[in-house]
């Protein structure tokens, strides 16, 4: 057995120490690079152990014996991710296929004698979906006759590239200071099915601690983050967490902190924390007792708190008050109501209104009621028109119906004290065309607000179609290989569909309108099936999408093509069309047709190829 405890005595250990630090935070104590292995690969079951190739340890990768569970070792397939500075990407080890692997697992040991907050980190590749499909991160420091699960993460995540994982075990107490630190990653086949396949492939493992402090006796309680004035909702009869929550470090005699354990507690002068108050906190590991669960349900203009621990000199926060909320002085809309439409049923309006209150010198305020009334028709039945306001002073209306259309709705905001405020103007539509794929009312509501942050990803991607949209068509060019103006079109004119659902902008959807004008008669019905393909979902999505800001001539034109397309779909034919489960080209050229059919509302009036359409796409989705 081999155990590691590095970097605490001599200029030898210091040395090491140095070399392999990745952090000034926390020390190396062992890491595993398998640049020099000489292990031989092992069929059938293995127990393959591995001595720290820095500092001292041991690390032991263990299948159970089940048919073909192997064991490699590739000299010449290491990585520089996670490597140590200075270390080479040399060589790695690899665990391979098996029929039984829910025993398999990879295990680091270690001495954190006079360590804490343990941190394991290594280069992972996940190289086939045949080898066991998670893994289960757990720890033992009784020589590993008792485990305990820390976690599992999915190994799929991590297909295709060697990538770093980190396992940060600091919130685990018992690791710090073990004489026998044991972390292991255990393989587990989730629902069987394991077949050939190289699996999965290690390198560069690094097991790091912090040094403890050597003095550990509770000394001294100081206080470091002091509570903060807290507005109380007296007027709801409720209690409302202390914010922020006052922190206190606990330390020792040399003022370092004193780590895990100490329990403080919080006494409130005059006497009154609310009712299910967390009046105790244990120091964490840098020291700090946090308290986020005091509660106040009783306002007073000076407060205190005196914090206490076992043997040591209590202490005394500063003062700070329990507000009586007031009334809200002004009402701000943070976003307006947005169209609608309907096909007959009640609709929910998204985005959702957001009302904030607050004081006249702009302080938010919590626990107000906001109030919502919409004319000339009300909201319509479980209408939630009365919302409490949130920490940040902002009342959401997530479940606000209506159901009469009507062009120029206006909602009037309400809270006592406080000037009414109405909305801007918006409608209730009926729409004659409702889209059936994919862009559901509520979607396209929560891409509007997704993009309200200018900043947010989402306004830079739909402000990145805008630009494509409008500028050259060249811009839908995706390599020098793709040189089809009809797929342009198509793809211009679907993008162009979905910013007009987004924004509401008729002229989007004339441009999309522009685009499909703009695809050769051919198009649709040429020769090439996957060019085909996509000029036939460049049509579907651009009417499914946009039709209703098109005229009815205009409608009727791009019907038509679609008809003209759905009429000569069944008599294309390919190679690859006779194996249903080995060619992607089922998927392309079917799933077009089949778009382009519900896009046309077509399914009924060939219900026999409908059918058809619907078992050779399942046939090509169960063969994988």
């Amino acid at each position: 057995m081999f155990y590691m405890k590095l970097c605490r005595t001599g200029m030898a250990a210091f040395a090491l120490c140095v070399a392999v630090s990745i952090t000034s935070a926390r020390d190396i104590l062992a890491e595993w690079n398998f640049n020099s292995i000489t292990e031989d690969s092992v069929n059938d079951g293995f127990l393959q152990v591995f001595d720290a190739d820095g500092g001292e340890g041991t690390l032991i990768a263990h299948s159970n014996a089940g048919t073909g569970t192997n064991f490699r070792r590739l000299p010449d397939r290491g990585t520089l991710v996670n490597a140590a500075p200075g270390t080479t990407a040399g060589g790695s080890i690899a665990m391979d296929r098996g029929s039984r692997w829910d025993n398999g697992y990879v295990e680091l040991r270690a001495d954190v004698t006079d360590y804490r907050d343990v941190l394991v980190s290594f280069a992972f590749n996940y190289t086939s979906s045949t080898f066991p499909t998670t893994t289960t991160v757990e720890w033992s420091v009784d020589g590993g006759s008792t485990y305990t699960v820390y976690k599992t993460f999915d190994n799929a995540d991590f297909t295709g590239q060697y990538t770093r994982v980190q396992l940060d075990l600091s919130g685990v107490p018992a690791l710090n200071n073990a004489a026998d630190a044991r972390v292991r990653l255990r393989y587990s086949a989730d629902g069987g099915g394991i077949g050939s396949g190289t699996g999965a492939r290690y390198d560069n493992f690094h097991f790091t601690a912090r040094p403890a402090p050597v003095d550990s006796t509770p000394a001294e309680l100081v206080i470091t983050g002091q509570p903060g004035d807290t507005f109380v909702p007296v007027h709801l009869g409720q209690s409302n967490v202390i914010a922020p929550g006052p922190v206190v470090r606990v330390l020792d005699a040399s003022g370092q902190p004193v780590r895990w354990g100490v329990e403080v507690t919080a006494a409130l002068s005059p006497p009154g924390f609310a009712e299910g108050a967390v009046t105790a906190a244990t120091s964490d590991i840098d020291g700090y007792a946090r308290f986020d669960g005091l509660m106040l349900d009783t306002a007073a203009a000076e407060y205190r708190i005196t914090f206490s621990a076992d043997g040591l000199d209590a202490v005394e926060s500063a003062a700070f008050a329990g507000v009586a909320v007031p009334e809200a002085e002004v009402l701000v809309l943070e976003n307006q109501p947005a169209k609608q439409w309907t096909s007959g049923e009640p609709v929910r309006i998204l985005p959702p209104v957001r009302v904030r209150a607050e004081l006249a010198d702009g302080t938010p305020l919590p626990f107000i009621e906001v109030t919502l009334n919409l004319s000339p028709h009300p909201f319509a039945d479980g209408s939630e028109t009365t919302v409490i306001t949130g920490a940040n002073g902002v009342a959401r209306f997530e479940q606000l119906w209506i159901e009469v259309p009507h062009e120029g709705y206006v909602a009037t905001v309400t809270s006592p004290g406080a000037e009414p405020v109405d909305t801007a103007p918006f409608d209730l539509i009926v729409l004659d065309h409702a889209p059936r794929l994919f862009a559901t009312p509520e979607r396209i509501a929560r891409a509007r607000e997704a993009a309200e942050d200018p900043s947010s990803h989402h306004a830079g991607a739909i402000q990145a179609m805008k630009d494509r949209v409008t500028g050259p068509l060249s811009a839908y060019r995706p390599g020098s290989h793709e040189d089809d103006p009809n797929s342009f079109h198509s793809w211009r004119a679907r993008e162009a569909a979905l910013l007009y659902l987004i924004t509401d902008d008729a002229e989007y959807a004339q441009i999309a309108y522009d685009a499909l004008q703009g695809i050769t008669s051919d198009g649709i019905v040429g020769s090439n099936g996957l060019r085909r393909a996509m000029v036939s979902t460049g049509f579907a999505f651009a009417y499914d999408w946009a039709a209703n800001g098109w005229t009815q001539e205009q409608r009727d034109w791009v019907h038509g093509e679609m008809l003209r397309g759905l009429d000569e779909w069944p008599s294309f034919s390919h190679p690859n069309f006779q194996h249903p489960g080995g060619s992607n080209w089922v998927a392309v050229c079917r799933g077009a047709e089949l778009t382009l059919m519900l896009a046309a509302s077509e399914e009924v009036n060939r219900s026999s190829r409908f059918s058809s359409l619907i078992s050779m796409l399942s046939s090509h989705i169960t063969a994988g």
